[in-house]
């Protein structure tokens, strides 16, 4: 009710169901065996920043170029890091030329899309989600379920996904937090932790559960729609 006072004084009346993916599929079945270096920029010592969506403000993407120039002006950024884009379309040009004048084009590798990117979530050192707003983000649930270390920030819909989680967060729109836990995970990724998650990820986000909760629902809705018919005849 935060968002929607409207709806104040019908709590009951309203039910959430989460969102979630096929976990099943996505974690199973053959996976494409293929390495990061084999994007040009990525050696095999790289620490890889995972960027995964459009290149658009509402993304954040501005915001992970201005904390990779932070770092650079506190003299802080590792010759190592680098941030690996796998996305398409929007203002993809325009922030590559903004990343030229920032002379911060050898921390920056664009990728072709990637059907499937399961082989990619694999090997991230980090993936990195510095949205502004999301409604239900899917990118962060891929990676939880994949064992994926996650930096996100913490504006509506993505902090929802992560609750409880051992992904880290950081202000919406706020580069310099974003680039001291970029540091923060350079140092410490904690990839044990995230890959212990990932069993409860796979309960917690599976959409076959979704899909019980919301025949459960319509079930609800129909029989309580004849007992009202049937009141009404009876009368």
């Amino acid at each position: 009710m935060t968002y929607f006072p409207a709806l104040k004084g019908c709590e009951r009346r309203v039910l959430v169901i989460r969102n979630g993916i096929d976990t099943e599929s996505f974690c199973t079945g053959e996976i494409e065996v293929r390495r990061l270096q084999e994007f040009k920029g990525i050696e095999a010592d790289s620490f890889v920043l995972g960027y995964l969506g459009r290149y658009m403000p509402e993304k954040g993407f501005p915001v992970l170029i201005r904390a990779l120039e932070l770092l650079k002006q506190w003299g802080e950024l590792p010759t190592n890091l680098r941030v690996l884009g796998l996305g398409w379309g929007a203002f993809i040009r325009e922030y590559q030329a903004e990343i030229g004048r920032k002379a911060l084009s050898r921390y920056f590798v664009f990728a072709p899309f990637q059907a499937d990117v399961r082989w990619v979530l694999r090997q991230l050192d980090l993936l990195v989600i510095p949205s502004l707003r999301e409604a239900f983000p899917l990118v962060p649930v891929e990676g939880l379920v994949s064992g994926t270390p996650i930096l996100a920030s913490d504006c509506m819909g993505l902090r929802e996904v992560l609750k409880d989680s051992p992904a880290s967060v950081s202000r919406a729109g706020n580069a310099q937090e974003l680039a001291r836990a970029i540091l923060e995970k350079y140092e410490n990724p904690q990839k044990k932790e995230a890959e212990a998650y990932v069993e409860e990820a796979r309960r917690r986000f599976d959409s076959r559960v979704t899909a019980l909760e919301l025949d459960k629902l319509f079930d609800q809705i129909v029989n309580n729609h004849r007992s009202l018919k049937a009141h009404e005849l009876a009368e």
